[in-house]
């Protein structure tokens, strides 16, 4: 049983009804997009009245709520979180515990206490529990992901990303200096989790060493690391080099990864295309390939495959185990660059 209907009863559409909890830049988006989806039982819910009620007036949703367990109350079949980190251990919890369906948006949560627990129950309870890793959907990286697992460019070695961005452009909603990522233990670490997801998924293999340097480092008006270098060792010795930052003023969005008979790169700075080069020992020549992508259809795919787990009750692929493995990475940085000392977690 999943909130009010037996397993396998409910259709993606009408008959589904959602609970968005958080009316910031992702709750909105997410609630634009399950409405375009065909989802018209939806409600909000926001302490923020301001926030709500834009989002509510926004899409003609008439049922919105200021307290959480309240709205638990109604007798929802999912909730989709998109609260600060620090709340969403806590609120999946009472999700699921309420017969919910979560959806919760990365990062899982600010810290590993209560992570386990989680997960254990959405185990026990058999409800499902999906991650908002969105990248995971991006064409572009799933052509590097499937080229990668197909050998064609040998044995994977090493990868390099990076992500720069100017967080006061990059925030279309509100004061940047408002907002958790300016006051988050971890900063981009965290916040800006993608890049380490997008690593470790593609490698595919357990992340065994951290080391990392992160600060405030640039000239915005905030308290968190605005900046971040992070080294992971993988298992079989695969090497990633990951660099974040929130002040480049010329956004940029790449990843490479380099093998024993060839290189692949992945430019994802426009969300309206990508690009992806890729360099074959046995050809001696690069090759090009552009993708049309965007980014409401990167959410689109995403939020499609969670009403189709919700429809069959079947535990998604990019599950709560996925988010702890992204986790552990992001506070095992934030815990080298803090102790000036190399993680291990294994």
């Amino acid at each position: 049983m999943v909130g009010r209907h037996p397993a396998g009863t409910l259709e993606p559409g009408t008959e589904v009804r959602i609970l968005v909890v958080g009316c910031g830049s992702a709750g909105r988006r997410h609630a634009r997009i399950l409405r375009d989806l065909g989802v018209a039982n939806l409600a909000v819910c926001d302490t923020n009245h301001s926030f709500r009620q834009a989002v509510q007036q926004h899409l003609g949703i008439s049922e919105g709520y200021a307290d959480y367990e309240e709205a638990l109350r109604q007798e929802f079949d999912a909730v989709f979180i998109c609260t600060p980190p620090g709340l969403h251990v806590l609120q999946a919890r009472l999700a699921i515990e309420s017969g919910c369906a979560v959806f919760t948006e990365k990062p899982l949560s600010d810290r590993m206490e209560g992570v386990d627990g989680l997960l254990q129950l959405a185990k026990k309870t058999g409800r499902p529990l999906m991650m908002g890793l969105v990248l995971r959907f991006h064409k572009g990286l799933q052509r590097v992901k499937h080229l990668i697992d197909a050998g064609a460019i040998g044995r994977l070695i090493s990868v390099r990303a990076m992500m720069g961005v100017h967080l006061p452009e990059g925030r279309r909603i509100g004061d940047y200096r408002d907002m958790y990522i300016a006051t988050l233990p971890g900063g981009v670490t965290l916040d800006y989790l993608h890049e380490i997801d997008l690593v470790q998924w593609i490698v595919g293999r357990p992340a065994r060493e951290v080391f990392a340097f992160a600060g405030k480092l640039s000239d915005l008006d905030m308290q968190a690391d605005d900046t971040a270098a992070i080294l992971i060792r993988f298992d079989q010795g695969i090497v990633a080099e990951i660099h974040l930052d929130l002040f480049q003023r010329a956004k940029r969005r790449q990843s490479e990864f380099m093998g024993t008979e060839g290189t692949l790169i992945v430019d994802l700075t426009d969300w309206d295309r990508c690009t992806v080069q890729a360099y074959r020992a046995e050809t001696g020549r690069w090759q090009k390939q552009t993708i049309a992508t965007g980014l409401d259809e990167l959410f689109q795919a995403q939020d499609m495959e969670f009403l189709r787990c919700l429809a069959t009750d079947e535990s998604p692929a990019l599950d709560g185990q996925e988010g702890r493995k992204s986790l552990q990475i992001a506070l095992a940085a934030v815990a080298s660059s803090e102790q000036g000392q190399m993680m291990r977690l294994w």
